[in-house]
């Protein structure tokens, strides 16, 4: 039902799948102008206002001038709207220059590193989809964003996590994370709880080897047919 009702907004253009439709297309008419080797914000008033946004995030990531203009000196942020939350990134770049974005993306990508290599030390299913799952979404939502900043994807209302304003977003997902830690902790527990078993029982099975419970398999009996010997 729900997915009907989405297709029939797309089709006749009705509710917030208009707004997507139209992003879509906007974004696909300044990337066929820029092949054109035509201004790619159009040359209408009403096509400028509707790249409005990719427009002047585009011109902050040019001041950077790849080194960056220093933190706190961004002059784009008085014209780019949701520059601290939408469009971050491209402030980021702007202040910072090519070195600080590609630490902030060093970052996202070893954080989900760091969950994967907890994978294997999981013992419940649970804790390994809902820990693995939850980074691929979060470190998705951010490159996603980055994408939106540069003009690779189209515009589209998406923060950064952890770093865009927000208290709902930044409370989700401290929350998720602290869950992911929690996992992670009782998952190492019981791994060192199964190794100090593991231990005590070896030693005090060298200690007292008659308490030495091991079973072993029973040999079968072979019967030599020529001379009806048991071996």
């Amino acid at each position: 039902f729900l997915v009907a009702i989405t297709l029939f907004s797309m089709v006749f253009h009705v509710g917030r799948p208009r707004t997507w439709v139209s992003r879509i297309v906007t974004h696909w008419e300044k990337q066929k102008r820029s092949a054109d080797k035509k201004n790619p914000y159009g040359t209408t008033a009403e096509e400028k206002t509707r790249n409005w946004q990719s427009r002047q995030s585009e011109i902050a990531i040019a001041n950077s001038n790849y080194v960056g203009v220093g933190m706190g000196r961004s002059k784009q942020v008085i014209f780019l709207p949701q520059a601290d939350s939408d469009f971050l990134f491209s402030i980021i770049i702007e202040q910072f220059g090519v070195w600080g974005s590609a630490l902030l993306l060093m970052i996202y990508l070893s954080l989900l590193w760091f969950v994967m290599q907890l994978f294997d030390s999981f013992k419940y299913a649970f804790g390994s989809i809902f820990s693995v799952g939850y980074c691929i979404v979060f470190v998705f939502q951010a490159l996603v964003h980055m994408a939106i900043n540069v003009g690779i994807f189209p515009v589209t209302g998406l923060t950064l996590p952890l770093v865009s304003t927000g208290g709902t977003s930044i409370l989700i997902n401290s929350m998720a994370f602290g869950l992911i830690l929690s996992i992670s902790r009782s998952a190492k527990q019981m791994a060192k709880d199964a190794q100090n078993a593991v231990k005590q029982a070896t030693e005090n099975t060298n200690l007292n080897p008659a308490n030495d419970t091991t079973s072993f398999p029973t040999p079968i009996p072979i019967i030599n047919p020529n001379n009806n010997k048991t071996y």
